[in-house]
């Protein structure tokens, strides 16, 4: 499940995103290709969505490895409104 994020940026830009995570593969399931596959697949799914960027929750061990990054590294954090 996708949800709509947003980006707002120092310069007041608003960026609209999707987010989701983590992935979630039973133990004995795991190491056998059936994370990868379900990434894979929602990525796909979010190209329908026409989202900008995606940001997920979860390992960076295994988002990693599909090109995702630290959204920090892009000084991007995490910020809610009260």
């Amino acid at each position: 499940m996708y949800m709509r994020s947003e980006i707002r940026a120092d310069d007041g830009r608003v960026i609209p995103i999707r987010t989701f995570g983590p992935i979630s593969i039973a133990p004995d399931c795991m190491r056998q290709g059936y994370g990868t596959a379900l990434l894979r697949r929602s990525m796909e799914a979010a190209r329908t969505l026409e989202a900008g960027a995606l940001a997920i929750t979860g390992s960076i061990g295994f988002y990693g490895k599909s090109g995702f990054t630290v959204a920090s590294t892009k000084g991007i954090h995490y910020f809610a409104e009260s």
